[in-house]
């Protein structure tokens, strides 16, 4: 994989999430990001505000909890959770707005660029400088 691009895309002016996700995000950093399998038995990251908020500690999300796939309430706990539990990835740390999608998918691809270029630049320097 190249790049993970989920959590830059939840604070976009047309996503849907509350904007007191959208504010987690941007207040958040790589250090509010937690692994923990604690939520719904499966590993996943989730913002460490968010965990906090809902009464689950260190001790809770340092722990392993065994889930059963087949029980029927699986599917209500699960929705339960990420109503008020919010997952996010380590990029929140470079995340500070709140664009239209079309304003970021063009700022992506003008980095995009500019970095190839940058490194095709470098790549010639190297070459000429030997």
């Amino acid at each position: 994989d190249i790049a993970y691009m989920g959590t830059r895309f939840i604070n976009t002016k047309e996503s849907m999430a509350e904007d007191g996700y959208k504010d987690m995000i941007i207040n958040s950093s790589a250090e509010d990001i937690i692994y923990t399998a604690a939520v719904s038995g499966v590993h996943a990251n989730f913002l460490r505000p968010s965990l906090e908020a809902m009464g689950i500690s260190e001790e809770v999300w340092n722990g392993t909890k065994k889930i059963d796939f087949g029980t029927p309430d699986f599917a209500e706990a699960e929705a339960k959770a990420w109503k008020t539990i919010w997952s996010a990835g380590h990029g929140v740390s470079s995340i500070d707005d709140n664009p239209a999608t079309k304003d970021l998918v063009d700022k992506l691809k003008s980095e995009f660029i500019s970095s190839i270029v940058s490194q095709q630049d470098n790549l010639l320097y190297r070459s000429n400088k030997y």
